[in-house]
């Protein structure tokens, strides 16, 4: 929409601030937050930029030759403090020139004695075209910050994050706060950037009393100080101790006012809780098992311990991803006991962990056969000791006889968990090298173990086989059969 700008005589008021005088505060809270969606912007190069002084009736202008119709120039621009106006428009040559000799003109975007201005324009038609600030209707020096910027990329715009805020300003003396209830292990961070680099501002983190004492002009103690800076990152910062805390943005000590935008990502505190065992597990040595946990914020890793009686037993994972579980076969190694806990850390913070209830380890009942063993020779008739250890509760145990993998008798039904049977070797019982003997709990019959093999003979010398005599005399057998083969092997006429 085009705007007809013709000359006026602006009358300026003489007078002070009371923000500049004594200092104003701007405050947002972030409390509840409300998340903005969007894309970041964070380029750094304008078309133009600066600071200009213009003495009364002077006019200032930058052009473009050719703007090509359908594009758009963002234009802004902010004068040292309330006190100082501006007009700004854009033209074309033409009408700057009728403007210039004091005559009507048509013009786009007209911002009348203006102290803070942003704007766009977007070009009718291909031609020069001209940004136009004027200081002509004032008697009185103006000194402004401006830039222009095809299509709006390149000012500090901010989106999509816990809190952002594009666009403030804050006059000399003025400071500019968020603030927010956050716990202890919360943590915050973020960055800011002034929309021109002959602005700066200060930047500091503090409690509600450290904040009240600077602003009443008193000392203060801060995180995160950034003194006259035009851009900075900060953070992450974890909040020592639950209460008020504010992110003060100052413009103090600023000569002219100052603009920007900023942003700020919150994070929930660490922590690590562990869900599984409980205090009612009960887990056997040589089973899997889930140990489960949940988690809050940002812990990519985790380490887990086994400690029983509160001294480390072992290291079940040095390091496995934060995701709330972990599969853990239980070695057979482990004593039963009633004391046993789980213990999850942060890799990367060992502030950050839990430990779980304290729960019971039961060791899986073993039987384990050392006599008779591979060595043994027992003749039939004859009186002999089987011999074995056991773990956990195992109260009797059956006996028995194999030969290979193929049943032959059962020596006790039931006895006493002892480690030891007489075992008087009946007649009948074929000699052989293949026997095991089988001891099985009795009242669970997959807690058992096999012997290893070992030989039965009877008590007829001449029959009397010596341990592994058989395997080898057939080896032998074979290898001499070789031999006489290739000895008396009939040739075949040269």
């Amino acid at each position: 929409m085009e705007i007809f700008l013709r000359t006026k005589l602006t009358i300026v008021v003489l007078c002070l601030s009371i923000c500049i005088l004594l200092g104003c505060n701007l405050t947002q809270r972030t409390n509840p937050p409300e998340r903005m969606t969007g894309s970041e912007i964070n380029a750094s190069v304008y078309d133009d930029s600066g600071t200009k002084t213009l003495s009364g009736g002077q006019v200032y202008w930058v052009y473009y030759d050719p703007l090509t119709a359908g594009t758009t120039v963002y234009m802004w621009a902010q004068t040292a403090n309330t006190m100082q106006g501006l007009d700004i428009f854009v033209c074309d040559e033409y009408n700057l020139n009728e403007y210039l000799a004091g005559r009507a003109a048509s013009v786009y975007c007209l911002h009348e004695d203006i102290h803070i201005s942003l704007d766009h324009f977007t070009a009718p038609s291909t031609q020069r075209w001209y940004f136009v600030w004027s200081n002509r209707d004032s008697i009185t020096t103006t000194t402004f910050d401006y830039f222009l910027d095809t299509n709006g990329d390149d000012y500090p715009s901010f989106g999509g994050h816990y809190w952002q805020k594009n666009g403030q300003s804050m006059e000399p003396g003025e400071w500019y706060t968020v603030y927010s209830d956050y716990s202890k292990g919360e943590s915050i961070s973020g960055y800011f950037k002034s929309w021109v680099i002959a602005d700066s501002l200060d930047f500091f983190i503090c409690d509600e009393a450290n904040y009240t004492s600077w602003a009443a002009g008193g000392g203060a103690t801060v995180f995160w100080l950034k003194d006259n800076y035009i851009s900075a990152s900060w953070g992450p910062f974890t909040i020592p101790y639950s209460g008020r805390w504010y992110c003060v943005f100052s413009a103090r000590d600023a000569p002219d006012t100052v603009t920007f935008s900023t942003y700020m990502d919150w994070e929930a505190a660490k922590s690590i809780t562990v869900t599984s065992p409980s205090a009612s597990s009960s887990w056997y040595t040589k089973s899997s098992h889930t140990i489960s946990w949940s988690s809050t914020g940002t812990i990519p890793n985790v380490r887990i311990e086994l400690y029983k009686n509160s001294n480390l037993v072992s290291v079940i994972t040095s390091s496995t991803s934060n995701d709330g579980y972990y599969f853990w076969s239980i070695p057979s190694t482990l004593t039963s006991g009633t004391d046993y806990q789980i213990k999850i850390i942060s890799t990367t913070d060992s502030n950050i962990f839990d430990y779980s209830p304290l729960f019971e380890i039961i060791k899986t009942p073993e039987i384990s056969i050392f006599e008779p063993s591979w060595s043994s020779s027992w003749a039939v008739g004859n009186n002999y000791t089987i011999q074995w250890t056991s773990t956990g509760s195992i109260s009797t145990v059956r006996i028995e006889l194999y030969s290979g993998s193929s049943f032959i008798t059962t020596i006790a039904y039931s006895t006493p968990n002892n480690g030891s049977l007489r075992w008087s070797i009946p007649h009948g019982i074929s000699q052989g090298s293949y026997y095991r003997i089988k001891i099985t709990s009795t009242t669970d019959s997959s807690i058992y173990d096999y012997s290893d093999y070992f030989t039965i003979y009877t008590n007829n010398p001449t029959h009397m086989p010596i341990p592994g005599f058989t395997i080898l005399l057939s080896t032998l057998g074979f290898t001499l059969s070789l031999l006489f083969r290739n000895r008396f092997k009939t040739k075949k006429p040269i």
